[in-house]
């Protein structure tokens, strides 16, 4: 039997995870810096996570933004290429939020976080952060 090696990898989007309060949007290039993920060495299918800590929650949602290029990072979608929405008051341990979408990376070189749009117009929510997993 022949064993294949596989790749496993993990990266963060964000060096510091940010802090969005009740009905703000935080921008990349503005208020974080996103890291530029390239994804080339492993195109196919990834795993986005995305996690935030509540101190309580409604059912609005907090909304995670991302842009992709296809240029080697020269150029970034105008439009999100994907958006990973959770209520704020989804079930969580020790009031952290863990949640993930599927990927399909083909045809891209780049992503990164785009923007963190808190729609709760009550609750703030702290140490918001996304993770690609290949």
């Amino acid at each position: 039997m022949t064993q294949k090696n596989i790749i496993i990898s993990h990266r963060d989007f964000l060096a510091l995870a940010v802090d969005v309060n009740a009905s703000v949007t935080k921008v990349n290039g503005t208020d974080f810096t996103s890291l530029e993920l390239d994804v080339r060495p492993l195109c196919g299918n990834g795993l986005i996570q995305v996690t935030f800590t509540r101190a309580a929650g409604g059912a609005s949602e907090i909304e995670f933004y991302f842009q992709v290029s296809n240029d080697e990072g020269v150029t970034w979608s105008t439009v999100e290429y994907l958006k990973i929405g959770y209520p704020t008051n989804s079930e969580d341990v020790s009031n952290v939020v863990r949640g993930a979408k599927p990927i399909y990376l083909d045809a891209i070189t780049h992503i990164r976080l785009w923007k963190i749009v808190n729609g709760d117009a009550v609750n703030n929510c702290t140490a918001c952060n996304a993770t690609l997993s290949l």
